[in-house]
C-alpha cells in the first residue's frame, strides 16, 4: 500500500468434509457433493457469486427487520443458525434436524418438528415434506409415529409416544394447506389413516379421547393416567 492509500481485500474460508457416516459406518456423505467436488470448488463459487450472495443476503436482513419490532425481528433471527447448524441433509437428499446439540436427544424429533418446523415450511417446503416422509417411513404397523431417530435415519427410537400421532397429523396438513401439493397429501393418506386408527384403539374408556398410562407423551417428566389435557387437545 503506498501512503494514505486504501484497499479492500477479500477472504474466503469454504470446506468440504463428504464422510458423514451413521452409528452403523454406513456412509451418508453430504448434498453438496452434488454440487462441488472440492473445498477449492466451494470457495470458487463463492468468489464467483459474492456480489450477488452479498446483495440478497442483505436484501433479506433489511427486509427481515423492516418489518417487525427488532426485539421480535431478533428473537425469530436468533433461531435462523438451526437451520445449518443441526440439520442433516445427505447425499441421497434425506433431511433432518437434530433437536439438541452435545448428542442430545436425537435426529427428526416429531414433537419438536410439530412447534419447530415452520421456518423450514416457510423457506424450503421441498424439504419439510422429505421430512415429513421419512417420518411416516418409521411408522410402526399398528400406526405408532415415531419420536425421533437416535443415530439412523431407518431406525427410530422405539419410544413411542400417544401425541405423536396428533402432531403427525396437523402437520401433514398444514404442509397440504401451505404447498397445496395434493399428491403428498394422497401419499401421507394411508399414514394418517393409521395414525387416527391407532389413536381410537387406545381409547380404553369410550370417551373418544386417547388414553395414557406413564410418560409417553411430550412432557414426559410427569406420569400421567387415564386423560392428559394436553394430548386431549391436541387430538
Amino acid at each position: 500500500l503506498a501512503p494514505k492509500e486504501e484497499k479492500e481485500v477479500l477472504f474466503l474460508l469454504s470446506w468440504y468434509f463428504p464422510n458423514l457416516y451413521d452409528s452403523q459406518r454406513r456412509l451418508l456423505g453430504h448434498k453438496y457433493e452434488q454440487w462441488f467436488k472440492n473445498a477449492e470448488e466451494v470457495a470458487k463459487y463463492g468468489l464467483d457469486n459474492y456480489q450477488r450472495l452479498y446483495t440478497e443476503s442483505l436484501a433479506f436482513h433489511d427486509a427481515f427487520y423492516s418489518n417487525l419490532p427488532q426485539w421480535l425481528a431478533d428473537a425469530i433471527n436468533s433461531q435462523f443458525t438451526t437451520l445449518y447448524k443441526s440439520s442433516w441433509w445427505t447425499k441421497d437428499g434425506t433431511f433432518g434436524i437434530w433437536e439438541g446439540m452435545n448428542a442430545c436427544c436425537g435426529l427428526q424429533t416429531t414433537d419438536v418438528s410439530y412447534y419447530g418446523s415452520f421456518p423450514v415450511l416457510l423457506f424450503f417446503p421441498d424439504l419439510e415434506k422429505v421430512e415429513i416422509g421419512l417420518t411416516a417411513r418409521a411408522q410402526s404397523e399398528k400406526g405408532e409415529i415415531p419420536h425421533l431417530f437416535p443415530a439412523r435415519f431407518d431406525v427410530p427410537d422405539g419410544y413411542w409416544r400417544i401425541d405423536m400421532e396428533p402432531q403427525f397429523i396437523l402437520m401433514v396438513y398444514r404442509d397440504y394447506l401451505w404447498t397445496g401439493d395434493k399428491d403428498f397429501l394422497r401419499k401421507m393418506w394411508p399414514h394418517i389413516k393409521k395414525a387416527i386408527d391407532y389413536e381410537l384403539s387406545i381409547d380404553s374408556d369410550g370417551d373418544g379421547i386417547p388414553n395414557i398410562e406413564g410418560s409417553a407423551l411430550t412432557y414426559d417428566g410427569w406420569p400421567m393416567h387415564g386423560t392428559s389435557v394436553y394430548v386431549a387437545s391436541v387430538w
